[in-house]
């Protein structure tokens, strides 16, 4: 039944009835996992994962891809497992993650030289050879696409010898067959000849009641084929009748199932919709902002719907608190983690009135982790974030960062930082210096060598501008290379453009992004905030 289910979910698949297979599949699946046939689950898991990348779910099909790699791995399928992680590299090729795709493929490269078939030789090195065009490493590209030519090659040739070697076997088997047969016919037509001499008058005396015999059949068949015809037609009007009304329930049933279809959709597309409303409640209006900051912009673009990144920002007496936060994932779930580490952020400043940022951090790190224990299993979700707290009266402020750095850029040229934990680069060409804070290398959530946050102290002077930032930006892939936009880019654009107003150097960001990104998919969730003190 398994075997069966995969098969029929397989047509279903060829026929682009997506829905209808994935069913097929996970039935499959469940009727192995009871019996504990692991070679059906990984064939099962394979089927799952194609349908996932065939609609546009690349990391869910990754994730299946990996569980039929590992029941393969186990039971030593090097053929399978060459096919799984073959199919592991194609989809990380189409997600531009060419890395990742160049580990499998080479991994896939390997299993599949160990086992020695051709054909799983063949499909990594045509693997390969795509990856490295999209790279430009055309040295590299050329030498795998000799290797599928020379494995095509081989299996074709193999295929060759065993035709040319059936039909060997078969002219020497007719070749016998007639030498016995000549020698059969000789002695045939002797016996022929004395009975043919025998037949000769018994043959005219049966003639007259042979053509007496043959009318009385010919009619007989008249009247036979006369009836058949008559009822195969009355049978064909009842299978026209049954097919007619099978046709129509088959209809119904599509209908219905569209309909069903239809209605999940909706309901899932207003889930997240409504969860987009919620989350946007969370985040501060862009004129909580600027009523602080006339001249500073908030550039925040999700990946999907919701966002695992958020923003946030709070006022304690004269104290400004502001935070770019990154939560583990994006989507859906990351959007459900952001809302978690939002709750903990507004619980460490107003239920324990912290306000120094280090303190702040270390509170907020606890309470996710407290949060996440009551699940009773063990999650290691939680995010990466750039806090600072800014005094406009003593004009100073105090960071701390946990995995996020931050930049401030200063209309002058500054030589010393005093011993401020910092990196300092000064651009003579534009008049400025860029002041990079350094964050600690820990995130907020579980870490196995975890400690207290440290903050910095910074006077800041008129005019200085600050930025607050996820990777997102920086993670991007595109470009002519298809590589990752970078920071060194984006300190970059800072620097050339500090002169200009807070909303025209988002516009000049925003459009670099979309220049760079291209036609690939955007990777994760972008915020930016930038601020002139």
């Amino acid at each position: 039944m398994a075997l069966s289910l995969n098969n029929v979910g397989t047509i279903y698949k060829d026929q682009g009835r997506h829905f209808e297979a994935l069913d097929c599949f996970e039935k499959s699946l469940r009727i192995s996992k009871a019996l504990n046939d692991e070679r059906v689950m990984a064939i099962a898991y394979d089927n799952i994962a194609g349908i996932y990348y065939k609609e546009g779910y690349p990391s869910k099909a990754i994730d299946y891809y990996s569980k039929a790699l590992s029941i393969r791995e186990v039971n030593g399928e090097y053929s399978g497992a060459a096919f799984s992680l073959n199919n592991i590299a194609s989809v990380y090729i189409s997600m531009g993650q060419y890395h990742q795709a160049e580990n499998f493929a080479l991994e896939s490269m390997a299993v599949a030289e160990q086992s020695g078939w051709p054909q799983d030789i063949m499909n990594a090195s045509e693997t390969l050879y795509q990856l490295y065009k999209r790279k430009n490493r055309f040295d590299l590209s050329l030498t795998y696409h000799e290797l599928f030519i020379q494995m095509r090659d081989s299996i074709h040739n193999l295929n060759n010898e065993r035709e040319l070697l059936s039909q060997g076997l078969k002219y020497q088997y007719e070749k016998e067959a007639l030498k016995d047969s000549l020698e059969n016919q000789k002695i045939q037509e002797l016996k022929d000849l004395h009975i043919n001499e025998q037949n000769a008058v018994i043959n005219q005396e049966k003639t007259v009641r042979y053509a007496l015999v043959i009318g009385l059949l010919l009619m007989i068949y008249l009247v036979y084929v006369s009836v058949r015809n008559f009822r195969r037609k009355q049978k064909d009007n009842e299978l026209i009748q049954k097919q007619k009304s099978e046709v129509e329930n088959q209809k119904q049933k599509i209908e219905k199932q569209h309909h069903i279809l239809e209605a999940t959709y909706k309901e899932i597309s207003d889930s997240i919709t409504y969860a987009k409303r919620i989350q946007q409640a969370i985040l501060p209006p862009l004129e909580n902002i600027s009523s602080e900051f006339t001249d500073s912009f908030v550039w925040y673009q999700p990946k999907n719907v919701v966002s695992g990144d958020f923003y946030w920002k709070e006022k304690i007496n004269d104290i400004i608190v502001l935070a770019v936060a990154d939560c583990t994932g994006h989507g859906v779930p990351g959007a459900m983690v952001s809302v978690v580490c939002h709750n903990a952020l507004n619980r460490a400043v107003f239920e324990f009135g912290l306000i120094e940022p280090g303190q702040i951090l270390d509170k907020t790190r606890e309470l996710v982790i407290e949060t996440f224990d009551k699940s009773g299993n063990e999650v290691k979700d939680g995010m990466d974030i750039s806090l600072v707290c800014i005094d406009l009266k003593k004009s100073v402020f105090k960071y701390a960062g946990a995995n996020n750095n931050i930049y401030l850029i200063r209309e002058n040229l500054v030589s010393d930082l005093k011993n401020i934990r910092a990196e300092l680069s000064m651009h003579d060409e534009h008049l400025c210096t860029l002041i990079e804070f350094k964050s600690d290398k820990q995130p907020i959530g579980r870490f196995s060598k975890s400690r207290p946050f440290s903050q910095t102290e910074f006077e800041f002077e008129k005019n200085d501008k600050l930025f607050l930032f996820s990777d997102g930006l920086a993670d991007q892939f595109g470009g002519p290379k298809g590589k990752k936009f970078k920071y060194q880019q984006f300190k970059d654009i800072l620097v050339q453009n500090h002169n200009l107003k807070m909303d025209q150097q988002m516009q000049i960001l925003t459009k670099a992004f979309e220049n760079w990104k291209g036609e690939l998919e955007q990777v994760d969730d972008v915020c930016v905030i930038g601020l002139k003190i």
